[in-house]
């Protein structure tokens, strides 16, 4: 009769789980010295030998060479218990019996002895899955067992679980299989099948399982049939309607060369073939990974080697990490949209569109731009130091307090200069205002810019409308001391702000707009 992969090689002694020493050896130190628990809780992902460890236990437990390390596969209770058909070793789903009466019914099942071995053993598979009750039913039982009993627990989910439970078990963190260990063992079951199969075949379905034994050994036992007995690469992304690996390198050429047409065109194609646009978008994520680590110098055992090489160097670090980012974003949102076709391909053409620019590259040009313009003083180069606040708001040169430097007024009696300009105007008002203790608006004034004085006109400049609102509240008396001062009618006014247009016509705005071929916009406030 024939039998599936799954159980057929499945591990029937401790050394012939693949990936769990640190979990198997443990075991058997516990069985050697006797040092058996109450409870036991095996937690970790799906196919890593969570259940199969669970029943070796059982048989180096219940065996009749047992307790032992080694049970002999051979006798009648081990023979039961690799079938699930020993009456000592019980295994309960957990999904389908959550409820606190089947609970109940456990409890009183485990006062009566067992009816061959030394050890009456429940195994609780998906433990996680029991109710609130159930849970709390089991409490007792679990902490204080009869001497005969042993509870196993499973559980991919052991954050489910309440503390009292987990606090109450030996617990026992299984890892997921690594991919070399899949692939040796897919190799030594098709050897053993007479089954040819490629390394890069065997690397394929390793890294496609994530870790999961028994995955792997399932998506073996589908692929002989396929295949008559010779797997390629490309029988495994037919049979799981996944695009080959060629369509990848072609997607990262695209956006390589920032051609968005042939991207859309691609997408379009792909997706008319059946290809589920999840499998395209994880697909290309995990080459852009595996790029990734070319990059960085972590050797892969991969078959296309020459043609990775090709793209790492045509790619730079932060724009792959970038490109990652975003699509790892887009397949998150990608579940929300009504049409996961027409947001692949927008995201696709939008990472196409995307530039690699590094920071220096973007200094370097605009330094250069606003050099060819003569502006380079102007933007590079301020000799007027200025206040954090002040250098994010105003685009020129503001005087600042120290440039005017106060100094203590004439004494009484002490000859005058009158001003003669505009420097020295504005100093003489600082000094006034400090003389009658306008503290507050004299650090006003000292961050304003006097610009030109012509006739009876002062223009000015502030560096931000709060300066302003504050000239505009005092022009009258600021007034007054200017003409006490220069012994003449001052009217204050302010330099009209730049307008959009003339904005625009800067080199440096000019430049940083080709650069990255960007569209001006006004916002609003």
């Amino acid at each position: 009769m024939y039998q599936v992969f799954p159980l057929k090689y499945r591990p029937k002694t401790f050394d012939e789980v693949i990936g769990q020493t640190h979990v198997t050896q443990t075991l058997k130190n516990e069985v050697k010295y006797a040092r058996i628990a109450n409870s036991y809780l095996f937690a970790g992902p799906r196919g890593v030998g969570k259940t199969t460890t669970a029943r070796i236990f059982a048989k180096a437990l219940n065996c009749v060479n047992g307790p032992t390390t080694e049970p002999c596969n051979s006798c009648q209770r081990c023979k039961e218990i690799q079938l699930v058909n020993s009456l000592d070793v019980l295994e309960i789903d957990g999904a389908s019996n959550r409820g606190i009466d089947e609970v109940r019914q456990l409890r009183e099942r485990v006062k009566y002895a067992p009816s061959h071995g030394k050890y009456k053993i429940y195994i609780i598979d998906e433990v996680h899955m029991l109710t609130e009750e159930a849970f709390n039913a089991l409490l007792k039982t679990i902490e204080e067992p009869p001497s005969h009993v042993l509870f196993i627990l499973a559980t991919t989910a052991p954050y489910k679980l309440p503390l009292t439970i987990l606090s109450r078990c030996q617990r026992f963190n299984f890892r997921k299989v690594s991919p070399t260990s899949i692939s040796e063992k897919i190799k030594n079951i098709a050897l053993l099948e007479s089954v040819e199969i490629d390394d890069s075949a065997c690397s394929f379905i390793a890294k496609f399982v994530d870790g999961s034994l028994r995955d792997a050994i399932s998506m073996l036992d589908q692929l002989i049939p396929y295949t008559n007995g010779k797997i390629k690469t490309t029988d495994i992304q037919t049979l799981l309607g996944l695009p080959p690996q060629t369509i990848f390198f072609e997607l990262t050429d695209y956006i390589i060369k920032r051609d968005s047409s042939s991207m859309l065109t691609l997408t379009q194609d792909i997706i008319n073939q059946g290809i589920a646009p999840k499998e395209l978008l994880s697909g290309l994520i995990n080459h852009l990974q595996t790029i990734f680590l070319f990059k960085t110098g972590i050797p892969i055992d991969n078959e296309s080697t020459s043609a990775y090489n090709k793209q790492v160097s045509l790619l730079k670090t932060p724009h792959i990490l970038r490109l990652i980012k975003f699509l790892f974003d887009t397949e998150k949102n990608m579940r929300n949209a009504l049409s996961e076709e027409t947001y692949l391909q927008q995201a696709l053409v939008r990472a196409s569109i995307c530039t690699q620019i590094s920071i220096d590259e973007i200094l370097a040009q605009l330094g250069s731009a606003s050099k060819s313009h003569g502006d380079t003083d102007k933007i590079l180069s301020d000799k007027s130091p200025m206040t954090p606040k002040e250098s994010k708001s105003s685009d020129q040169p503001v005087k600042t307090k120290d440039q005017f430097p106060v100094s203590h007024p004439p004494l009484r009696g002490e000859p005058q200069e009158e001003p003669t300009n505009l420097q020295q105007i504005w100093k003489s008002l600082c000094q006034k205002l400090t003389a009658e203790k306008h503290s507050s608006l004299e650090s006003v004034i000292a961050q304003i810019t006097p610009l030109e004085l012509n006739d009876e006109k002062l223009l000015i400049q502030c560096a931000n409308d709060f300066l302003k609102a504050k000239i505009e509240k005092n022009l009258s008396f600021l007034e007054d001391a200017l003409n006490e001062i220069v012994s003449k009618p001052i009217h204050i006014i302010f330099e009209p702000s730049k307008s959009k247009k003339s904005l625009l016509e800067e080199p440096i705005v000019k430049t940083t707009i080709e650069m990255f071929n960007a569209e001006p916009v006004t916002t609003h406030k």
